[in-house]
């Protein structure tokens, strides 16, 4: 499917995840790196007692049918606005941004697989390894790389609530203490948890004993049930409604008191198919010009070239596919990254080829490997389904 689609960037400005983080710095008194929230919605945080849970993968229109239609969910439809994610929509961007309260252009985290350009390799930032390596997770970790190599000194909000005496904790599944985890918790207490249900009481019972602080709660769900089924399947909405009813569940059996109650997601998705993959390597006009394989993610793809693409005979049969091509320069330009005096450079390539349709590139970075079956749903470009996600802002007293 090839949509007709201006791409818009997302609405740094007071609409935005980047926006929330800083609201919560706020809403503790403490000063904020970038905007804050737009009024009307920063000011319906209005407890020093936060619980965000951030459930990956939600589609907006889908989040609110489900709480319009769900009697038990309707006080999270009637308190839901939309918001942006950033660009580009994909988890380890989001959640760095979400951590660090700064732009991608100033942290760096610009995918899933980065080219650190000093060290000649490409690694995936979620794991913190070699890509296409079959590796334990943090093996780079044992050799001395850290993500903050990339994203240099810059702290995360937990950083900040504890300098101001105030405690966070962090619940994530377990296997993920690891990884990206490193750097964007930074500064709060880390927990992992079995179950959903078991995090929303830890988190609960966390501010019971606390006169002001932050839990956090995050859960790959629903996006991996996405990935492999559809957003347009019924497991993608059970997922959804069942995490949902939990969450509500528990804090109903629990009646916390005093708390603010915030339901998020990173970023949103669109529905793919076979037929959606397109195979860069078949297309060596492009390959043979550029100086490392292509990184960020499958549909916002960074290019290192040593040569101008524009008017390569390969690109132009892309561009016609459903792609979009644009210098760095004007990714930065546009603010599709946000905007910094601090710009991150160290895996900027010159240029980013973008989806502007259901399309995905695949390219094979491990000749010894067998093609993975494709995904039913993915993200990471700025379409509307990517772009536009549910917050829900609860207040309980």
């Amino acid at each position: 499917m090839i949509c007709n689609v201006d791409l818009r960037t997302p609405r740094y400005d007071g609409e935005s995840i980047l926006n929330l983080s800083n609201s919560i710095l706020r809403s503790f008194g403490i000063p904020v790196k970038y905007s804050s929230l737009k009024r009307e919605l920063h000011y319906n945080i209005q407890n020093e007692k936060i619980i965000l849970i951030l459930l990956d993968g939600v589609v907006y229109e889908k989040y609110l049918e489900i709480c319009e239609n769900n009697q038990d969910l309707r006080i999270l439809y009637k308190n839901t606005y939309k918001i942006d994610t950033v660009f580009p929509s994909t988890t380890p961007t989001v959640l760095t941004t979400l951590s660090l309260a700064v732009p991608p252009i100033e942290h760096g985290i610009l995918g899933t697989v980065l080219y650190i350009r000093e060290m000649g390799i490409l690694v995936n930032t979620l794991n913190v390894t070699l890509h296409a390596k079959h590796e334990e997770r943090d093996s780079l970790t044992r050799i001395g790389f850290d993500l903050c190599r990339i994203t240099g000194n810059i702290t995360t909000i937990f950083e900040e609530l504890s300098r101001s005496c105030i405690r966070s904790l962090v619940l994530i599944p377990k296997g993920l203490k690891g990884g990206i985890s490193r750097l964007i918790y930074r500064g709060a207490e880390l927990q992992e948890y079995s179950t959903i249900s078991e995090a929303i009481v830890e988190a609960t019972n966390f501010l019971d004993n606390i006169d002001k602080g932050l839990t956090y709660i995050y859960t790959p769900s629903p996006d991996d049930v996405a990935h492999r089924r559809g957003i347009e399947s019924e497991h993608y909405k059970e997922a959804l409604t069942d995490i949902l009813k939990n969450i509500m569940r528990i804090i109903d059996k629990k009646r916390p008191r005093s708390i603010t109650l915030i339901i998020t997601t990173d970023h949103g998705q669109v529905e793919t198919c076979e037929k959606d993959y397109i195979e860069l390597n078949k297309f060596r006009g492009i390959i043979s010009k550029l100086c490392a394989p292509p990184y960020g993610e499958s549909r916002a793809s960074i290019l290192l070239a040593y040569e101008r693409l524009e008017d390569d005979e390969d690109m132009n049969t892309l561009l016609n596919m459903g792609f979009k091509l644009y210098t760095m320069r004007d990714i930065v330009d546009m603010g599709l990254l946000g905007t910094s005096e601090n710009i991150n450079d160290m895996v900027l390539g010159n240029y980013m080829l973008i989806s502007i349709s259901s399309r995905c590139l695949r390219y094979q970075y491990n000749l010894a490997e067998h093609e993975k079956e494709p995904l039913r749903s993915m993200h990471g470009s700025i379409l509307p389904e990517e772009l536009e996600i549910p917050l829900t802002i609860l207040n309980l007293y």
